[in-house]
């Protein structure tokens, strides 16, 4: 009896060890009502749309992201996602004013999305509405300070998209809000922005750009000393086009020695891109043919026309850069003209 009770013991030990076994391996078999939670048709065929759309605009497809996005709207029109989606492959294909629609579509439906008003500000340049693109980055700017002064709760979790911007977002808000200001005569606000910009992403391109700001509003000294900074700090990794602007600026304050180096450094560089490698061997023309005698400037010139044949055909008739300062930018039309007269009066 005492031997039977034992293995009877054993019995329900053995059970219980294969019940928990069977829990870890998943062998337990779901009861017959327990049916699968199966998303609708509709929300499938949604989601279906929305990486379909996804794939075919990372591949460059963008007339058959286009498709899928608006049957993603079909299925559901309240979908933020598919309308932002849809107005950015819009915006890709330079059809601002379409993008428009579909980005304020989407910030009817979230007025807080940031990455929707963003693209929606994109576009408004796009269509050369600066006043209103620079209204909409403003109100990214006031809604990113709302969010940095709320205080959550203890056990509170703030979604992603309700957070503030993070400090390389929001110095590309800032960049954009001073290009925007300059674009639309508004130096001041322009230059204050383009510092806030520089306070919250000091890498290499936010420094160039605030250097070109300096110089495209005549303040070369500034200039000059900015691009001081960019070199004793980067050295030889400052790219081609910032020092192009530092021998600009030291052009403007008169250093015109310590311009032309700069530009002979520009175009001792292989990996400087043609449109800067024209833009210093003009300068360094500029620089040289004003320390010749008279008999000798044609001579420099034929030198640049020999290593540049194309120039006249190409790029001679082409406005040189906007941001340049009036006296430098005139003096190089006055170079372009010299060089290339007849073939500037050909094409016109």
């Amino acid at each position: 009896m005492i031997e039977r009770t034992r293995r009877s013991r054993r019995k329900i030990t053995v059970s219980y060890v294969i019940f928990a076994m069977s829990l870890l391996g998943g062998c337990i078999v779901p009861p017959r009502d327990l049916k699968p939670s199966v998303l609708p048709e509709y929300e499938l065929r949604f989601l279906s749309n929305i990486r379909e759309g996804q794939l075919y605009a990372q591949g460059g497809r963008a007339d058959l992201a286009e498709e899928e996005y608006h049957q993603a709207l079909a299925e559901n029109p309240n979908s933020v996602h598919a309308a932002n989606d849809l107005g950015f492959v819009l915006l890709g294909q330079n059809r601002g004013r379409e993008a428009i629609a579909f980005f304020r579509r989407a910030l009817a439906i979230s007025p807080g999305n940031l990455i929707a008003r963003q693209n929606l500000a994109k576009a408004l340049v796009q269509e050369n509405d600066f006043e209103s693109a620079k209204s909409e980055y403003l109100t990214i700017l006031a809604t990113h300070r709302e969010r940095a002064q709320r205080v959550p709760g203890p056990a509170e979790v703030i979604p992603r998209d309700e957070q503030p911007l993070a400090a390389l977002e929001l110095g590309f808000v800032y960049r954009n809000l001073s290009l925007l200001s300059y674009l639309l005569g508004e130096e001041d606000d322009a230059l204050c922005y383009s510092r806030e910009a520089l306070s919250q992403d000091t890498d290499a391109y936010q420094y160039a750009t605030h250097m070109r700001m300096l110089l495209a509003m005549e303040r070369a000294s500034l200039a000059v000393t900015q691009g001081e900074q960019l070199i004793s700090t980067y050295r030889a990794g400052i790219p081609s086009r910032v020092m192009l602007d530092y021998g600009i600026s030291l052009y403007e304050v008169g250093k015109k020695g310590l311009a032309d180096q700069a530009f002979l450094r520009v175009l001792a560089r292989p990996d400087t891109e043609y449109r800067d490698r024209i833009g210093a061997k003009l300068a360094h023309v500029l620089i040289s043919a004003g320390d010749k005698a008279e008999g000798e400037v044609e001579s420099v010139y034929a030198t640049f026309l020999e290593e540049e044949p194309q120039f006249c055909d190409d790029d001679a008739t082409e406005e040189l850069p906007d941001y340049w300062p009036r006296t430098f930018s005139l003096e190089m039309n006055l170079l372009v003209k010299t060089l290339c007269g007849d073939a500037i009066e050909s094409v016109a």
